[in-house]
C-alpha cells in the first residue's frame, strides 16, 4: 500500500484552516485528499485528465460530497473564479511555468497553497521528477511565504508489482530506476513533501 492519505490529510488540516473558505482545487486528480471539502464552504475541483476526472467523481459521491464539490474538466489558465484559496495538490512541478501559475493564482485568491514533493525526497527521484521539482520549489522560495512545513513519509509497497502497476505509466528510465525492487517484499521508498502557504 502507498503512504497513508490519513496522515497527509491530517497533516494539510493541521497546516490550513479550510474553515467555510471556497477553495479552487488545481490537480484535484482522483480526489485523494478532498476529505478537507467536509469543513470547507464549496471547492472547484479542477484536472485535465480524463481518467483521473473520472475517479474523482467517483470519490466525491462515495464520501458524499457533491454538494460541496463542483468538478471541472479544464485548463487551470481559463479560470476567472474568484476564491479564497488557491490549492495545488501535488501538481506545481508539472506545470509549465510554476511562476506564472502561482502569479495567476494571486489574481483568484489572497491564499495560495501547495503541497508538493521536495527536491530531495527519494520518491520524487525514483518517479523521475527531481529536475521539475528542484526548479517549482525555487519558483516557491523566491515568493513572500507566510508558513511552510517540510514533512517526511514512506511510501510502502507489498511487493515490486504493487509499485510497478502504481509507476507504469512514468516511462522507461522510471522503469530502470525501479529494478532493484525486482525481488523485494514489504519494502518502503521515502518520501518528503512539503506545505507551503503563500
Amino acid at each position: 500500500m502507498a503512504t497513508k492519505i490519513e496522515t497527509i490529510i491530517n497533516n494539510l488540516l493541521t497546516f490550513y484552516n479550510f474553515k467555510d473558505k471556497i477553495v479552487l482545487h488545481v490537480g484535484a486528480g482522483g480526489g485523494q485528499i478532498i476529505d478537507y471539502a467536509k469543513i470547507a464552504q464549496h471547492t472547484i475541483a479542477i484536472d485535465i485528465d480524463d481518467s483521473a476526472i473520472e475517479i474523482l467523481r467517483y470519490n466525491v459521491k462515495e464520501k458524499n460530497l457533491e454538494n460541496k464539490i463542483s468538478i471541472f474538466k479544464q485548463d487551470y489558465y481559463q479560470l476567472k473564479q474568484k476564491c479564497d484559496v488557491t490549492f495545488f495538490e501535488f501538481c506545481l512541478h508539472e506545470m509549465s511555468d510554476s511562476r506564472l501559475a502561482i502569479e495567476y493564482a494571486k489574481n483568484l485568491s489572497p491564499d495560495i497553497l501547495i503541497i508538493d514533493h521536495m527536491p530531495e525526497s527519494k520518491w520524487a527521484w525514483y518517479v523521475g521528477e527531481t529536475k521539475l521539482v528542484q526548479d517549482s520549489w525555487r519558483t516557491i522560495e523566491k515568493m513572500s511565504i507566510k508558513k511552510k512545513l517540510v514533512i517526511d513519509t514512506k511510501q510502502f509497497f507489498s511487493d515490486f508489482q504493487e509499485l510497478k502497476k502504481k509507476l507504469f505509466s512514468c516511462g522507461d528510465e522510471v522503469q530502470k530506476r525501479i529494478l532493484e525492487f525486482e525481488h523485494k517484499t514489504n519494502f518502503i521508498i521515502p518520501m518528503q513533501y512539503g506545505l507551503v502557504l503563500i
